[in-house]
This record gives structure tokens, sequence and C-alpha cells, in this order.
């Protein structure tokens, strides 16, 4: 299974070349946190 950081530099060489091919293209970050008593979410639910 790959690392955090492997999926990171992945992810960065992807949009490069996407960006290189003339493709606009951004990392879409999902996920959910919790601050003091509050669970945040963010990013469009579903999406990857």
């Amino acid at each position: 299974m790959g690392s955090s950081e492997e999926h990171t530099r992945l992810v960065g060489e992807v949009l490069e070349e996407l960006a290189f091919m003339g493709y606009p293209a951004w990392a879409n970050r999902t996920g959910a946190t919790k601050i003091e008593d509050r669970f945040i979410r963010f990013g469009k639910k579903g999406s990857g």
C-alpha cells in the first residue's frame, strides 16, 4: 500500500503534466476534522 507522501507526489506530477498539456486541473481535497466541540467537513460530498 502506498504512503501519503507517495500520493502527494503522484498528484503533483499528474497536475504538472496536465498543465504542460494545456489542461486546467487542481487537487480537490476532501475530509473532515473536529475543532473543539464541532465536526467540520470540507470539500464536496462524494467527490474524490
